[in-house]
C-alpha cells in the first residue's frame, strides 16, 4: 500500500470521528442506530474532504508570500480564517442538500441544525488547528537547534583544518631552524631531533583526516613534540601530562 493510499485512510478515519463527534453533540439520539452512524461518517467525509483539499489549495498562495518564521501570528490567523470560510460554504451547500432536499425538513430547521455543527465544527478546527500548529512549531524549533548544532560544528572543523595548516608549516620551518643550528654544534642531539620530528610528522600525516584518535596515541605524539621543544630550549622547559584516566578520545592535535 502506497503512503499516498495509507494517508487517504487515515484522514477519512479521521474525519468519520471527527463528524460522529459534532452529530453527538448536535443530536445524540442516533447512538443506537447503526445506519444513523453510516450516514453520519458517509456525510463527514462528503463535508471534511472537500474543505481539506480546498483549504489545501486556498493556503498555498499565503504560504509562499508568509511563512511561519517570519510572521507566524499573520499565518495563524489567515489560514483559520480561510478553513472556516471554506468549512461554512461546504456545509450549507451540503447541509441544504441533505436536510432540505432529501430529508425533507423545513428551513428553519436547516439553518438551526446548520449553526449548531458550524458552532462545534469551529470549535473542533480551532481545536485541531491549535494542536498541529504547535506540533510545527515545534518540528521547527528541533530543526533549528539541530541545524544550529550542525553549523557550529562545521565551524568548529573549519578552525582545527584552518589551524593545522596553520601549524604546520610554521611548525616545519622551526624544526629546520633548529636542526640547521644543531647539525654543526651537536650531530647526535641532531640525529634524535631528526627521529623525534619523523615521529611527529608520520603521527600529523596518519592523522590529519581522523576527527578523533585515543589518547594515549596523542599523548606519544605531544611527548615528541615537547622533547623537540627541550632540545630547542635546552632543557628550560619542563612539562608534567596527568590525566585521570587515559581511555578517552581527543581530536587530533588539539593537545
Amino acid at each position: 500500500m502506497s503512503s499516498q493510499i495509507k494517508k487517504i485512510l487515515i484522514n477519512i478515519c479521521i474525519l468519520i470521528i471527527l463528524g460522529n463527534t459534532v452529530a453527538l453533540f448536535v443530536d445524540h439520539t442516533f447512538i443506537n442506530k447503526p445506519f444513523v452512524w453510516l450516514i453520519n461518517s458517509l456525510f463527514s467525509v462528503l463535508i471534511g474532504y472537500p474543505i481539506m483539499i480546498l483549504t489545501g489549495i486556498a493556503i498555498k498562495p499565503f504560504a509562499k508570500k508568509i511563512k511561519w518564521e517570519k510572521n507566524p501570528i499573520l499565518r495563524i490567523l489567515i489560514t483559520v480564517a480561510i478553513i472556516i470560510v471554506i468549512a461554512t460554504f461546504i456545509t450549507f451547500i451540503l447541509n441544504y442538500i441533505f436536510v432540505v432536499n432529501i430529508r425533507h425538513q423545513s428551513y428553519s430547521n436547516f439553518i438551526s441544525l446548520t449553526l449548531n455543527m458550524l458552532l462545534i465544527e469551529i470549535l473542533i478546527i480551532v481545536y485541531a488547528f491549535t494542536l498541529v500548529t504547535g506540533l510545527e512549531f515545534f518540528k521547527l524549533w528541533k530543526e533549528g537547534i539541530i541545524e544550529q548544532e550542525s553549523l557550529q560544528r562545521k565551524a568548529i572543523e573549519l578552525q582545527l583544518d584552518t589551524l593545522k595548516n596553520h601549524v604546520n608549516p610554521h611548525f616545519l620551518f622551526n624544526s629546520l631552524n633548529i636542526l640547521t643550528s644543531l647539525v654543526y654544534k651537536d650531530p647526535d642531539k641532531a640525529a634524535s631531533f631528526i627521529h623525534q620530528l619523523s615521529d611527529i610528522y608520520r603521527y600529523v600525516l596518519e592523522n590529519k583526516d581522523n576527527d578523533m584518535v585515543e589518547w594515549e596515541t596523542e599523548k606519544v605524539f605531544v611527548e615528541n613534540y615537547l622533547k623537540l621543544q627541550q632540545m630547542r630550549f635546552v632543557n628550560t622547559l619542563k612539562v608534567d601530562i596527568e590525566t585521570i584516566e587515559n581511555n578517552f578520545l581527543v581530536i587530533p592535535l588539539s593537545v
